[in-house]
C-alpha cells in the first residue's frame, strides 16, 4: 500500500491517496459495500469489477473513502476504470489526482501503448486537460484515448 499523497484543502484537512493490487485484503475492507452501490453503478454506467490486472487508488479524507478509481493492464492497452469521488467531495482536485497518479504509474509499464477510458460530461474536461480525445460517443458516455505512454502527468 502506498501513502504518497496529500491533497491540502484549507477548509477541510488533508486527503490522503492510497494504492492497492487487486489482490491486497485490505482493498477490499476499505471498499466494501461501495462496489456495490447502486447509486455509483448508475453514475457510473458499469458494474463495478476487480481482477489481477487491476490495481486501485483510494481517496481518503479523514479516513473515510471519498473517491476510488482503477487501472487494468492488458497487453498494450491501460484502462482507467470506475473513477468516482463522491459529490460531497467534488471539485477539490481528487479526480485528478488519482488521474495523474494512475497515468505516472502507466507511465512506469513496460509495453503499453494507449490509455482508454470512458468519461461522463464532468470527467471528459479533466481528461482533455491531461492529453486524452474523444474515439466516440456512447449515449451520454465518451470513449476516450491517450496514444503513446504519455508524458503529460499534468491538467493545464
Amino acid at each position: 500500500m502506498e501513502r504518497d499523497f496529500v491533497i491540502k484543502d484549507n477548509k477541510e484537512g488533508c486527503f490522503l491517496l492510497e494504492e492497492y493490487k487487486h489482490t491486497d485484503k485490505q482493498l477490499w475492507w476499505v471498499l466494501g459495500s461501495l462496489v456495490t452501490s447502486r447509486t455509483i453503478r448508475k453514475e457510473l454506467g458499469i458494474v463495478i469489477s476487480s481482477d489481477d490486472n487491476y490495481t486501485w487508488w483510494v481517496a481518503k479524507w479523514e479516513g473515510i473513502v471519498v473517491g476510488f478509481g482503477a487501472v487494468a493492464l492488458r497487453k498494450e492497452v491501460a484502462t482507467l476504470y470506475h473513477s468516482y469521488v463522491f459529490e460531497n467531495f467534488r471539485n477539490r482536485g481528487i479526480y485528478s489526482l488519482m488521474l495523474k497518479r494512475r497515468v505516472e504509474f502507466i507511465k512506469t509499464q513496460k509495453n503499453i501503448k494507449k490509455i482508454v477510458t470512458t468519461a461522463t460530461k464532468y470527467s471528459k474536461p479533466i481528461l482533455e486537460k491531461f492529453g486524452f480525445y474523444e474515439t466516440s460517443k456512447r449515449g451520454k458516455y465518451f470513449n476516450m484515448i491517450l496514444l503513446d505512454k504519455p508524458n503529460k502527468t499534468e491538467g493545464k
